[in-house]
């Protein structure tokens, strides 16, 4: 009950806030731009410049919008001394955590939705063959890196004191796991033993979810051979009909995760 209390209060929160209607507007021009490349070209029915393209920008920006506003949602409330009022009822953090990310994926999966609509909308009206299979898939991409990383926007709140800290912390961690992680993977490879590579390679791969459902959903496209014979046979758990339970299995675990330390974390810091 008291999930569902919070989940609501963070609901109409999030629509009365101007970030929502920014992301709105931003996510949909962004979808806009993914149309106007592809209104001549064979929609997305495999890995083409096309997808890429929708792949890279997707990746760039959704991961950094949503820790902001993730972080945001927990640091706001400690900034404007609700949080402190908040002690004063009974209730669980783990309630607290839950209706905070559930409130603030809805509204980022709404935002998602309606814009991939009025994509898929304009892509038949003037694009006959653009690919529904195509669309669902980079969809599915969009939603799956929210949910991941809006949890670990919920662990920034939790240990920033500010929405300046937790912006810096942010920024900071999308440079890390966006920006420069292939070269962190081939600097930190160069230095280990042949059989030590695939190991290593596997855990990198499963502890950044941008790259993990980069390479997964690049694979579905036909893409997988962009990576490399070598790559692409270390990662060849994600080719087949299950891998997409995998996939959720582990989006899930990943969630869990980042909000049961979001839970023990922010619970700590009442205690002290």
């Amino acid at each position: 009950m008291d999930t569902y209390i919070f989940f609501r209060q963070e609901w109409k929160s999030s629509l009365r806030q101007k970030s929502f209607y920014l992301f709105a507007g931003l996510f949909l021009l962004i979808m806009t731009f993914i149309f106007m490349i592809q209104l001549n070209i064979d929609g997305l029915n495999s890995f083409t410049n096309v997808t890429a393209t929708a792949f890279n920008v997707l990746l760039y920006s959704l991961p950094l919008i949503v820790m902001l506003l993730g972080s945001f949602s927990i640091t706001e409330e400690r900034e404007a001394g609700r949080f402190a009022l908040l002690l004063t009822y009974p209730f669980k953090m783990t309630s607290f955590i839950m209706g905070k990310y559930l409130g603030q994926l809805v509204t980022h999966i709404i935002v998602i939705a309606f814009s991939f609509g009025v994509f898929t909308a304009m892509s038949f009206f003037f694009n006959g063959t653009t690919s529904v299979t195509g669309i669902l898939l980079i969809f599915l991409f969009a939603v799956m890196v929210t949910a991941a990383f809006l949890a670990i926007g919920i662990v920034i709140g939790v240990l920033s004191s500010t929405r300046w800290l937790a912006m810096m912390v942010a920024i900071a961690l999308w440079f890390i796991f966006i920006m420069i992680w292939p070269m962190l993977l081939i600097g930190a490879l160069s230095f280990l033993k042949f059989n030590l590579v695939k190991p290593i390679l596997l855990a990198f791969t499963v502890l950044n979810p941008a790259e993990l459902l980069r390479v997964f959903f690049v694979i579905q496209f036909d893409g997988g051979s962009i990576f490399g014979q070598q790559y692409y046979q270390i990662i060849d758990f994600l080719k087949g009909p299950q891998s997409l339970i995998y996939l959720l299995g582990y989006i899930l675990f990943y969630v869990f995760g980042m909000l049961a330390i979001s839970t023990f974390l922010i619970g700590r810091k009442v205690r002290k």
